[in-house]
């Protein structure tokens, strides 16, 4: 019985992982005559080293003797561990399978609520007023916050979104 390799080589576009948004690892699938073979590989996450595969001892022709046909696709070990990266696949299992990851900032939005609730004994000091403004500004680490608007200080927001988990928590400044 005949056997063939499929060689699948790797590239990274992301500066060199400058925000830190690579995973340690990805997972292969290699698809042929109906099966698939998965293969889990760990790479360096600063550069493209240790990231091709090569499946090996695959079968060149079916039981009807015709030529197998194969094709690689990419998934995630862990959930999201993509969701900065789009992939391009070119090449075919002949001349070896290219994939290329380029690092893309999706497109999610987050959607905010505000309510606001007056703690002040019915307006006894009648300072109450219909007239409001809140600023809504993105965290980062490592950076100063500011608002290009007026904002009532009391009434900014600074919004936190955890990795972790998919909340959005609002605090009041």
């Amino acid at each position: 019985m005949t056997k063939i390799e499929v060689q699948v080589n790797k590239v990274w576009e992301d500066n060199s992982n400058a925000n830190t948004k690579r995973p340690t690892s990805i997972k292969y699938v290699l698809s042929g005559n109906g099966q698939t073979q998965e293969q889990v590989v760990t790479g360096n996450t600063t550069s493209n080293e240790d990231w091709s595969y090569k499946f090996t001892n695959l079968a060149k022709y079916n039981a009807q003797g015709n030529e197998i046909s194969y094709t690689v696709s990419e998934k995630e070990v862990s959930t999201d561990d993509l969701k900065f990266y789009t992939n391009e696949i070119t090449g075919d299992y002949k001349t070896g399978i290219n994939i290329k990851n380029k690092f893309t900032v999706p497109d999610n939005k987050v959607e905010v609520t505000i309510t606001k609730t007056w703690v002040d004994n019915s307006n006894a000091n009648g300072k109450e007023t219909n007239k409001h403004q809140i600023c809504i500004i993105r965290k980062q680490p490592n950076t100063r916050t500011s608002c290009n608007r007026k904002c009532c200080n009391r009434c900014r927001l600074e919004l936190y979104i955890y990795k972790s988990s998919k909340n959005t928590i609002a605090k009041e400044m």
